[in-house]
């Protein structure tokens, strides 16, 4: 039960003097509208605070791979590089939400790049468990397809083919497209979406994946490592080969998790549900 002195520690509202002694419904709403945050960027165009570099230690020197040019995140790699995979992973992690960028490529480009969600680095084991939305510049075909990092799984969730050689072009849904920039300033816009176990992928528009990892993302390896269903954001250099990708205009949406919230009011009980929907209780009710 909520009242005014215990709610704003538990659904993040104000502690008020002036606050009412037992919230109304309408009061909830208009604060609930009034706080709602909507997309936050989670690069400033200027450096890489927020954001945190994860390699093996004797690749400790390249970590400079990434870094901002022209207000841009920017994955450089030189060519005969010999490195192992480099993330750049946000510091804060995310559970439900939405994630949107621009992503620009080159037909040029020999490696691999990628868009991790709801993953985290071992340290200790020095890699990186979690699901992975796919950027592949040599097969563009591939953008958007979701693999799986975790280190008991290394397979594909979209298209569920196995491993990554089994990934082919008629696999890509009619109409995918994706743009390179060698001969124009031409930029791919991302948009992912992760809501409890599904992970929907939508390239330039058109959606390439829609999976529900549910028994997969879930499981115990995932849980073991604490991915699947929560972690951080991040962007991939893949082992060997040249690479040159650059990231802008990256946001996120967090989703709220279904819960209800009951609150006192005028000596009944109100039901607030995430979708809005209401409905009042008597204490004999409950």
């Amino acid at each position: 039960i909520f009242d005014s002195e215990t709610m704003p520690n538990w659904f993040g509202m104000p502690e008020d003097e002036d606050l009412p002694s037992t919230y109304t419904v309408e009061y909830v709403r208009a604060w609930k509208r009034r706080n709602d945050t909507g997309w936050t960027s989670l690069f400033n165009g200027e450096n890489l605070d927020g954001w945190v570099v994860k390699c093996l230690p004797q690749d400790n020197d390249k970590r400079g791979y990434w870094k901002v040019v022209d207000g841009t995140i920017t994955a450089e790699t030189p060519p005969d590089s010999k490195h192992n995979y480099i993330w750049l992973l946000t510091e804060k992690e995310y559970d439900d939400f939405e994630l949107r960028m621009k992503v620009q490529t080159y037909a040029s480009s020999t490696g691999n790049s990628g868009i991790q969600v709801r993953s985290r680095y071992d340290d200790e084991a020095g890699w990186l468990d979690g699901p992975q939305v796919d950027i592949n510049p040599p097969g563009p075909w591939r953008c958007g397809f979701i693999y799986d990092e975790t280190r008991e799984a290394k397979v594909w969730l979209w298209p569920d083919v196995g491993r990554p050689a089994n990934a082919k072009p008629e696999h890509a849904p009619k109409g995918w497209k994706w743009f390179h920039a060698d001969d124009q300033d031409v930029w791919n816009d991302v948009h992912i979406v992760c809501e409890g176990t599904r992970i929907k992928t939508i390239m330039n528009g058109v959606t390439i994946a829609d999976c529900d990892g549910a028994g997969r993302l879930d499981d115990e390896a995932h849980r073991s490592h604490n991915v699947g269903l929560k972690g951080q954001i991040g962007l991939q250099i893949h082992p060997g080969k040249e690479l040159l990708i650059r990231f802008k205009n990256i946001e996120v949406r967090v989703k709220s998790r279904e819960r209800t919230l009951r609150i006192l009011h005028r000596g009944g009980y109100f039901d607030y549900e995430c979708g809005e929907t209401i409905s009042q209780r008597s204490p004999n009710q409950l």
